[in-house]
């Protein structure tokens, strides 16, 4: 049984991510997720989350948690995921997954720990971990990556990858998330 004092999130989430020249998106999704039965407001910690940002989940889907940030300084897309335990193992893990060195966020005071992968132009892998935040595993929702050479993986990734079929693979990252991996040449 977890504390009483911890959030109880999904692990994973995708945030859409709206400049303001796109805050019409942002009105018609949040009426849209108001407006639902299925959708309910999630509110997590206030160290955690800007004053522009929107969580929620479905409650019968069980799957990732939804964000809608309305006043990004760019459109895109962000994966969160909420990490439990060893966030350097975590950023090891993904750093070595996305040949990208994370840009680190620490409020010590506030325990709160991120890091953010800029993946690309419009996404980016965001890594979160506060003391008041507890996540739990998602067993229908994995991350996929496009990789250039397995074979360097292989050797690199504690506990070995499964192979799923021809240039598919998976494996779990240190907090337990399922990862699978696509190789990008034939």
């Amino acid at each position: 049984m977890e504390p009483e004092n911890q959030a109880l999130t999904p692990g994973i989430g995708l945030m859409l991510m709206f400049s303001q020249k796109a805050q019409q998106n942002t009105h018609r999704i949040l009426h849209s997720v108001n407006e639902s039965q299925d959708w309910e407001v999630v509110n997590l910690p206030k160290e955690i989350t800007d004053c522009d940002e929107t969580f929620f989940e479905n409650k019968s889907f069980g799957g990732p948690l939804w964000a809608i940030k309305s006043m990004s300084p760019f459109s895109g897309v962000r994966i969160i995921l909420f990490v439990n335990k060893n966030l350097d193992q975590v950023e090891a893990f993904y750093s070595l997954i996305t040949g990208k060195k994370a840009l680190a966020y620490n409020k010590i005071e506030e325990g709160l720990s991120s890091r953010t992968f800029p993946l690309s132009k419009q996404l980016e892998l965001h890594l979160v971990s506060h003391p008041s935040l507890h996540s739990k595993k998602l067993h229908n929702v994995a991350l996929c990556f496009g990789i250039n050479d397995i074979n360097k993986l292989c050797s690199e990734i504690a506990g070995g990858i499964r192979n799923l079929g021809e240039d598919h693979w998976q494996v779990k990252d240190p907090d337990g998330n399922i990862v699978i991996l696509y190789s990008l040449l034939k």
